[in-house]
């Protein structure tokens, strides 16, 4: 039999691949006390890479099918018995998962989370994605309402339009709303302990010193950021330092852009950005969330190769460091690039207790709405490791056109 794993599949290839090993175990092809093809057969098998495989394998090692012995290989657990399909558990029903995309790393994560609580708990998965266009997201979400799901998980848009479409819904269907929710509306939710997060991270930046932190957000209506925020200003005023609105950073990105769309960014906001810098003097830039941190070191090294190249090298005295913060989704699996500090958030964790919320409200439909927070740990680099980034202390020509 050929084992392959299917790009255009909206869940991550390591995922595939735990799911047919995981399948070839219960089925008794890989029996108990037996060793797994090595790893390099396996790449071959499924045509991924090392890495590919590697996650994979240490999820089945988490879950405990597989142990990896040192020096001889990795076996099949004595707990993996084959499954008799005669007597294999029925499936319970079908949940759906409603995203906006399917390729973002993050909401990617997440999909896998719900996927693998689901593949356990015997549900099958529906997973839908109206790609950023809300006629597509109301018709979907109708057509859901009428339809045979079991139960959903949301993570919403950010209008309050969505208030009334996702209120039917839960009039309707068990809902789970993740990561963020729609104030007004009661249902179940799995966030993340954002407001502790925001302040944990600001509290540590200013024990190392910092006075002046550039908030850098987008989204701002998201709940999510508010509970961020509303845990940077708490750290700030234990510390009698009152918020700047100049270091409000809420309009710097006008709207969301993919990261991998725009590797050196635009140059509007790279003015925008230095502009922003020396007009303020921030110490250290705070990013709501990694794909702002990556855009916003991608601004400054852009900016410093023009700067180069127009001065032809910068004298001594001429840069200064400034520093970089971040609240980081799971697949960033070292510090983001130029983060001296960053809270880590697990996606797969989210959606796993979401999708475990959610059964439980299937079985439970008429108690009281739940809020299960997912904490997040703050990470910092190996000691000495400098990630701080380069500032030409004179404004480019460029940049010094541009207004606050």
């Amino acid at each position: 039999m050929i084992h392959t794993v299917d790009p255009s599949n909206p869940l991550p290839l390591y995922y595939q691949v735990y799911q047919s090993i995981l399948q070839r175990i219960q089925t008794g092809e890989f029996t108990p006390g037996n060793p797994l093809p090595p790893e390099r057969k396996l790449v071959e098998e499924y045509g991924a890479s090392r890495i590919t495989i590697v996650k994979a394998l240490d999820m089945l090692e988490n879950d405990g099918f597989i142990d990896r012995q040192h020096g001889r290989g990795t076996f099949v657990t004595s707990s993996s018995s084959p499954v008799d399909s005669s007597n294999a558990p029925q499936t319970s029903g079908t949940i759906g998962i409603v995203v906006p995309s399917l390729n973002h790393p993050f909401l990617s994560s997440i999909m896998t989370g719900v996927a693998r609580a689901a593949n356990l708990a015997g549900y099958a998965l529906q997973v839908i994605s109206y790609f950023e266009d809300s006629a597509a997201e109301r018709k979907q979400v109708t057509s859901i309402a009428e339809g045979t799901l079991d139960g959903l998980i949301v993570y919403p848009r950010l209008y309050e339009a969505n208030l009334g479409l996702y209120r039917a819904l839960s009039a309707k269907k068990p809902l789970v709303m993740v990561d963020r929710y729609l104030a007004g509306l009661d249902t179940d939710r799995v966030i993340y302990q954002d407001e502790l997060a925001g302040f944990e991270l600001t509290e540590l930046l200013i024990q190392q010193g910092h006075r002046r932190i550039a908030w850098i957000s987008h989204e701002a209506p998201a709940t999510s950021v508010q509970n961020r925020l509303s845990g940077h200003r708490r750290a700030l005023g234990t510390h009698d330092l009152a918020p700047d609105e100049d270091l409000m950073w809420l309009d710097l990105f006008p709207r969301q852009k993919r990261v991998s769309e725009t590797p050196l960014m635009s140059l509007d906001l790279r003015e925008r950005l230095f502009a922003r810098i020396y007009a303020t003097e921030p110490t250290i830039l705070l990013a709501a969330n990694y794909d702002i941190a990556l855009r916003v070191a991608n601004c400054v090294v852009s900016g410093n190769l023009e700067y180069a190249q127009q001065n032809h090298g910068a004298e001594d005295g001429e840069c200064r460091y400034l520093e970089l913060a971040a609240f980081s989704y799971e697949t960033a699996l070292i510090v983001p690039p130029h983060c001296i500090i960053h809270a880590y958030q697990s996606g797969e964790e989210l959606g796993g207790k979401a999708a475990q919320l959610l059964f439980e409200r299937i079985q439970a439909p008429n108690t009281a709405a739940r809020t299960v927070e997912v904490p997040m740990q703050i990470v910092a680099p190996a000691c000495g490791e400098q990630r701080s980034l380069m500032i030409p202390r004179r404004q480019p020509d460029a940049a010094s056109q541009v207004g606050r």
